[in-house]
């Protein structure tokens, strides 16, 4: 059996986040540690060390350039720490809406430096699709995972396009609408996230050891066999490009 792959998880929103940090290398679960800042991103790898399960993700979450305007700068001088970017994206949700120019100038210069340096990177997309496709598009990163898709079918389509992968989570699967969105995904493009501590599983805040009932429940409404290892395939080889 294929090891289980979580690319979009925060460690950090964790109170007891030493315990889980263990949790997860016990369980031998292949987990990507997205961060919402540079400054977070160098607090996890001050307080814990990268394993072959655990790997950390560099950040500039959307939110936080719309409340902070945090400096690109500070981006740039950790890019070469990690293999991984994430969280990163744009919202354009009415709560960061006004920010829209510096977001969108800043997901560039991040998607640049991924194509430059070849860096896997989690996006997070709100209501931003159709300008995120755009800048997809004409820089043509290698290794791109869309986070939690809620856009339609168009941009779906689009958005395989131009190479992109998508982590699906439990809060994906809840209404019909929803699983016939997550149907329309290739098979080959698929990844599985938790996005915990932000979700739940089996009514539970999502904690690692619930992992396995996620891709049980994700499976189920998909209709594969065998989701862990299409989803370990389908990560070693966005890796490879």
């Amino acid at each position: 059996m294929s090891k289980l792959i979580d690319t979009h998880f925060h460690l950090d929103f964790y109170k007891d986040h030493s315990q889980i940090y263990s949790l997860i290398n016990s369980l031998e679960q292949y987990t990507l540690c997205v961060t919402n800042s540079p400054g977070v991103f160098l607090s996890c790898l001050k307080l814990y060390p990268e394993t072959k399960f655990i790997k950390f993700a560099l950040g500039f979450h959307p939110q936080e350039i719309a409340s902070n305007k945090l400096s690109i700068r500070d981006f740039r001088q950790c890019i070469n720490r990690t293999d991984y970017i994430g969280e990163v994206g744009v919202d354009l949700s009415v709560k960061y809406a006004g920010s829209e120019k510096i977001q969108l100038d800043n997901f560039t210069t991040i998607i640049e430096l991924a194509k430059q340096y070849n860096k896997l990177t989690s996006i997070h997309v709100r209501n931003s699709e159709d300008k995120v496709i755009e800048i997809i598009d004409r820089i043509r990163p290698n290794k791109c995972i869309v986070h939690w898709f809620t856009g339609n079918e168009e941009q779906l389509k689009a958005l395989v396009d131009v190479g992109c992968y998508f982590s699906l989570n439990t809060h994906m699967i809840v209404s019909s609408k929803q699983i016939e969105r997550v149907r329309s995904i290739p098979k080959d493009r698929i990844l599985i996230e938790s996005d915990g501590p932000f979700t739940k599983v089996n009514k539970k805040i999502y904690s690692p050891i619930l992992l396995k009932d996620a891709y049980a429940a994700i499976e189920s409404v998909l209709g594969y066999q065998n989701l862990s290892y299409i989803a370990f395939e389908n990560f070693k080889r966005l890796l490879s490009t």
